[in-house]
């Protein structure tokens, strides 16, 4: 005790908890040695009866909990008041009469405070302090959930707007205008997916084709409606190089993408893709009956448009009543509506 006496700060440590640990030995600096370490012993006793109150009762939670209520390492304040350590002191007579302590069957202690209306105060205190803990833990869980997943759907709409941007491109519009249903042909040739509510609802979530480019294509879209006819007509509003760099540099910098791949991709206008009618859905497949196979460009062969013909036929022979009425020859352009049925049939589904 002589050295506690001669310093009143002998376990102060860091810079971290010198404040508060001097906080707890400088109340008592102008009191007799006796009386200095009575006023230690009850705080500490105080102390640790809300560290106990608020935790499960195992002292690798008690500890930490202590720190967080008091600011002090209750190591530190143990010794201050000669015990060898803080579970020393949990140990002791001194704290009998208000701390309990019992061994589960592995041996591992288990301390708890003994009921008392005098202290009632203590646990309500306690409880607050160990509830506001677990509600900012599950604020800060949800927190980084609600970022991860707010990440992923932004990193998927700027991959979203590069594709939709590249196609723009290679239809020529960096020097003229592109209508909305030129894009929804292309967008399928291309990603065999159809540009309708849906996609915009997937990527933007909402299901207007015009909201969604003049909010999210601002930097990227010019879009205009066509006084004659009413439609959306789109083009590039500076040089896809410049838009490509943006947008890559985004992917890279607020998501963490690899990029190195798209990077590698040439800025200049490239063909679209043939149309491949094997990658088609079944509700696609369906969609298909209505056009006639030379929407295809050449992905069905002349002999299995002849078998169709014949079969057409077969069936008016047998069934006058059922034969379906004569499609007129579809337009080479009609790719997006096909999709647009099909996509239309599937929420009509849903």
């Amino acid at each position: 005790m002589a050295d506690s006496v001669t310093n009143p700060n002998p376990f102060l440590v860091d810079s971290a908890r010198s404040e508060a640990f001097a906080n707890f030995l400088n109340g008592t600096a102008n009191l007799t040695p006796e009386d200095r370490i009575e006023r230690r012993l009850k705080t500490l006793k105080v102390d640790a009866m809300c560290a106990v109150a608020a935790t499960d009762g195992t002292l690798t939670k008690i500890v930490p909990c202590f720190g967080d209520i008091c600011g002090v390492d209750p190591n530190l304040a143990a010794r201050a008041v000669n015990y060898p350590d803080f579970e020393s002191f949990l140990d002791s007579a001194y704290v009998r009469d208000a701390i309990q302590r019992t061994f589960q069957d592995d041996g591992k202690k288990i301390y708890a405070l003994k009921p008392d209306r005098g202290i009632d105060h203590l646990h309500m205190q306690s409880m607050h302090h160990a509830e506001v803990k677990r509600q900012r833990a599950k604020d800060n869980a949800r927190a980084q959930e609600i970022a991860a997943v707010k990440g992923v759907k932004e990193e998927k709409s700027k991959r979203f707007r590069y594709e939709v941007c590249k196609v723009v491109r290679d239809l020529g519009g960096m020097d003229k205008l592109i209508s909305l249903q030129a894009l929804q042909e292309a967008f399928f040739r291309r990603h065999n997916k159809p540009l309708d509510r849906m996609c915009w609802r997937e990527n933007f979530g909402v299901t207007s084709a015009q909201r969604a480019l003049h909010h999210h294509f601002i930097n990227e879209l010019s879009c205009t409606i066509a006084e004659q006819t009413s439609t959306i007509q789109l083009m590039l509003k500076r040089p896809f190089s410049d838009i490509k760099i943006d947008l890559l540099q985004e992917l890279k910098d607020l998501h963490g993408v690899d990029v190195s791949e798209l990077e590698a991709e040439s800025v200049e206008p490239q063909p679209l893709e043939q149309f491949n009618v094997h990658l088609l859905t079944e509700g696609e497949l369906e969609a298909m009956e209505y056009f006639m196979p030379s929407v295809l460009h050449g992905a069905i062969s002349s002999e299995e448009v002849e078998t169709t013909e014949v079969q057409t036929a077969n069936r008016a022979d047998q069934n006058p009543l059922e034969a379906p009425a004569a499609e007129p020859m579809a337009p080479a352009n009609c790719l997006a509506q096909r999709a647009m049925l099909a996509s239309v049939k599937r929420t009509e589904q849903k």
